[in-house]
């Protein structure tokens, strides 16, 4: 497991100071940040990160939001989002997938429950070349008895376009967390997330409009698939057409003579 350590001097008030508006600090304290990557070197496909705040006392800071950015140097190639999720002890949660072999900057951001915010950067190299775009279809391991069904979302069901969506699942005879167990999510069979720990949702950002399938696959340790998992799709509509669509559903209807 890669662990990466920063001292971050967090500015705790600010005062404005004279008839020029300009910011003077008052006082700081010291918060400790810690990023942690599993599998351990990181490669390009799927990986777990796990951030960690701690006050000088080395006590846990939680209630934190916590957002990661993942971004390489390259001309012309978007940043990576994530939204890490409360865990236990201070710690924070986010599936990550690695598009491309490199050196990667991830920068994380974090408001703390006093309204103040930190952010800070941590290089790294990862591994391999190719992006992992589909989802292998062979070396699966059979179920044994475990089970996989999406709770959220729904077949059939619409989103608008830059909305946020949550994938759920529940498991049965498969503990999440326990022994390595964990589970990916694909869209589209393309580009999977790994969700590590006993966490059972994720988020989706960014799809596209038009259909999707969402397919979710429960995974051992060595992170090879079960064969057998879930898969609904789902419609991502534009803005445009969001608006059309809840018009219609709000248009009262008018009842005519005879009817």
């Amino acid at each position: 497991m890669i662990k990466l350590t920063m001292l971050g001097l967090l500015l705790v008030s600010l005062a404005l100071s004279g008839c020029g508006s300009s910011l003077r600090p008052v006082s700081t304290s010291s918060v400790n940040m810690t990023l942690e990557i599993e599998p351990n070197p990181p490669g390009v496909g799927p990986s777990h990160l796990t951030i960690t705040l701690t006050d000088p006392a080395g006590q846990p800071i939680e209630g934190a939001a916590v957002q990661i950015e993942g971004a390489m140097g390259h001309a012309g190639m978007s940043p990576r989002w994530a939204k890490a999720r409360p865990a236990a002890n201070g710690s924070y949660e986010a599936p990550f997938v690695w598009s491309m072999g490199g050196d990667w900057t991830v920068t994380v951001t974090t408001s703390l429950p006093n309204g103040q915010q930190l952010a800070r950067q941590f290089p790294l190299t990862v591994a391999g070349e190719m992006v992992m775009e589909e989802h292998p279809t062979q070396n699966r391991l059979p179920n044994d008895g475990a089970v996989v069904w999406l709770v959220s979302p729904q077949a059939g069901e619409t989103f608008e376009v830059g909305r946020e969506i949550k994938v759920e699942i529940e498991t049965e005879q498969f503990k999440l967390g326990e022994a390595g167990n964990h589970w990916h999510v694909y869209v589209d069979g393309q580009s999977p997330q790994m969700i590590m720990g006993q966490m059972n949702e994720t988020l989706l950002h960014n799809l596209e409009p038009g259909q999707h399938e969402i397919s979710v696959y429960l995974s051992r340790d060595g992170h090879q698939d079960l064969a057998e998992g879930d898969t609904v799709t789902i419609t991502v509509i534009d803005r445009a057409a969001a608006a059309d669509l809840n018009a219609g559903l709000e248009e009262p209807h008018h009842h005519h003579a005879g009817e």
